[in-house]
């Protein structure tokens, strides 16, 4: 009995001394991946778009158009959204202008954009921050910020913004083409009217 005490203290004292099992040692060695890789976002080449709506007489009935012809600088990859937007320019010939009736488009050209003083609109973005996305215009020699919001909608980033005519001293270049577009203007009040606000989409496409 004496001999049976000792074998089996002795290999108690073995078993408490011993590595763990393979069980343990393959456990202790898997480490969950909690990490993933940083995302990085681009601006797909040719991909720039500008849209406007102009309104009409008095109950401000929107004309749609778009410009032909946008370039864009300023494009880079980034980690995020705000980075990567942030200082992205375009630059917009306004003899690019579309509304999808020629007669309509030379009257815009040579009456409204020439009275501007406005070859080309510059725009650049300047700021960030959620939703909120302020743009610098350039037009007929002025720069102003315009306050507009940034959406990511999929593969694409939609900025929506109001630009007010008068803000760049365009009421002169306004009442011109309402001038020339009079009978177009006038609705069933008699009243003859161009509004000076001018809602803009500019959307790019992202990789």
């Amino acid at each position: 009995m004496k001999k049976l005490l000792i074998i089996a203290l002795g290999l108690s004292v073995l078993a408490s001394c011993s590595g763990p099992s393979k069980k343990q040692s393959n456990d202790s060695e898997t480490t969950p991946a909690t990490e993933k890789a940083a995302s990085v976002f681009s601006i797909a080449p040719n991909s720039s778009k500008v849209l406007w709506t102009a309104y009409k007489l008095s109950e401000k009935v929107g004309v749609n158009g778009t410009f032909d012809e946008v370039a864009l600088s300023g494009a880079k990859e980034a980690a995020s959204i705000e980075e990567l937007v942030t200082g992205l320019s375009i630059s917009i010939p306004t003899a690019s202008v579309n509304s999808a009736d020629p007669e309509r488009d030379v009257k815009i050209r040579k009456t409204f954009f020439t009275a501007l003083n406005t070859d080309t609109i510059q725009g650049v973005i300047s700021s960030v921050s959620g939703t909120d996305c302020t743009v610098n215009f350039t037009l007929n020699g002025m720069t102003k910020e315009v306050k507009g919001s940034l959406k990511q909608k999929e593969n694409r980033l939609v900025w929506n913004g109001v630009l007010d005519l008068g803000d760049f001293d365009g009421k002169n270049a306004v009442d011109a083409l309402n001038a020339v577009c009079k009978e177009r203007h006038t609705g069933k009040d008699g009243t003859s009217i161009l509004w000076p606000d001018v809602a803009i989409k500019w959307v790019v496409n992202l990789n």
